[in-house]
């Protein structure tokens, strides 16, 4: 992996900006609540997902796994991986399903190509690890699995 500092919404410019949501249809926290405030448009289509495909199941777990791409700028995306079923703020606990993130990663590999892109053009922030719970070191050996050592992670510091 390549480690940068900085804010990741203000220094990525074109490839993919990969972050995870959960399966309730929120985008309040985190850097999602930032993607949704910075384009509303991903919020739109993550909530139309959401309504759409889990007709009526308030659970949302069968959206665990999926990944939706949207295209904010000409050259950049964001890909909202639903990594995790719920949310919250309880102490040592861990919403990320390391199950999920793995599907998510395997169907973003798999995509990158398609859109002309390439594993280097992948960006995320320490994805599932600060309001989900999980541990980087499972969730890098994830994202290394299926991407290998080519995406950036970014730290704020």
């Amino acid at each position: 992996m390549n480690y940068k500092t900085g804010n990741i919404l203000d220094n990525v410019k074109k490839g993919v900006i990969v972050h995870q949501v959960n399966c309730q249809g929120k985008m309040n926290s985190g850097i999602a609540k930032e993607i949704r405030e910075r384009w509303p448009e991903v919020f739109l289509q993550y909530r139309a997902k959401w309504q759409k495909d889990t007709w009526g199941d308030m659970s949302g777990e069968c959206l665990l796994g999926h990944v939706q791409w949207v295209e904010v700028e000409i050259g950049l995306w964001i890909v909202n991986l639903f990594g995790q079923q719920y949310y919250g703020s309880y102490p040592g606990s861990r919403y990320t399903s390391y199950d999920a993130l793995d599907d998510g990663f395997k169907t973003i590999a798999w995509t990158l190509p398609g859109k002309g892109l390439q594993p280097e053009d992948v960006n995320l922030p320490l994805i599932g690890c600060g309001l989900g719970g999980g541990k980087w070191p499972v969730v890098e050996g994830i994202i290394s699995a299926n991407l290998g050592d080519k995406p950036t992670v970014w730290s704020l510091s």
